[in-house]
């Protein structure tokens, strides 16, 4: 089964030596783009998830646990010994204990978030031509729950450039009456605002 761009099949452990487990087909569209994959297996039935939503289940009769404990050879994520996956990986978590459909899901949401100021936000509410703000971004870390103040490797763009431009060192100038959108950027994370000019 194809979902998107990733085709998951299932192969009982003492063959993942021999076979692709857990294959993917690449896509021009998945490029720079980080998606989140879950397995969980209860002994009855594999499950895989595709962004927090589960797209296939199989059942798994014939397989009692023992296998992968008592298999020969390491145990590879990203290899089946011949083939590799192409791309970065980044959170690989194992648990020793079945997720369920909501927990995965929850897993899923929990990502970084960025925020400009309170100040910044009500300032780009309402802007006048030839006015400047000039953005503060912090970054909450949902793992420790800490948020600090982001300096550098800050990406920013304006939808329309008649309405606001904004600079490379996050300085937004209001150029022309309208609504256009701010996005800011901080490695995989993105942050959208509202920027109006009166």
């Amino acid at each position: 089964m194809t979902h998107e761009y990733f085709d998951f099949e299932y192969v009982p452990f003492e063959y993942q030596t021999w076979h692709n487990g857990f294959r993917y087909a690449r896509d021009s569209s998945m490029k720079n783009k980080w998606v989140h994959l879950g397995i969980t297996f209860d002994t009855k039935e594999v499950r895989f998830y595709y962004n927090g939503k589960m797209v296939k289940k199989e059942k798994v009769s014939d397989y009692n646990g023992n296998d992968m404990a008592h298999g020969l050879g390491d145990l590879m994520i990203g290899s089946d010994g011949e083939n590799f996956f192409v791309g970065s990986m980044d959170e690989l978590k194992l648990y020793n204990y079945t997720l369920s459909a909501k927990e995965v899901e929850a897993d899923y949401k929990e990502v970084d978030s960025l925020s400009a100021s309170k100040d910044n936000q009500n300032k780009i509410k309402s802007m006048k031509k030839g006015n400047t703000v000039t953005l503060a971004v912090s970054r909450k870390y949902f793992e420790t729950g800490k948020t600090s103040k982001v300096t550098s490797g800050l990406t920013y763009k304006s939808s329309n450039k008649k309405v606001f431009t904004v600079s490379s060192k996050g300085v937004v100038k209001a150029v022309g009456k309208g609504s256009a959108t701010l996005t800011i950027t901080h490695g995989a994370i993105s942050k959208t605002y509202k920027v109006t000019v009166k």
